[in-house]
């Protein structure tokens, strides 16, 4: 059990860095675009987690 949880650490760890990347390469007006989308995203979330609940 072990040694498949430091697997799966080790491949989130370089999905992570590999991501961190792509982000770094992403325009100024790209990162404000995935930043608003990402804010509607969590509202939205907000607003219809709690008739589910």
């Amino acid at each position: 059990m072990s040694r498949i949880r430091s697997e799966v650490q080790t491949g989130w760890k370089l999905l992570k860095t590999h991501l961190l990347r792509l982000l770094q390469e992403v325009s100024p007006r790209e990162k404000v675009c995935i930043q608003v989308l990402t804010r509607s995203y969590n509202h939205w979330c907000d607003g219809i987690g709690p008739l589910y609940s």
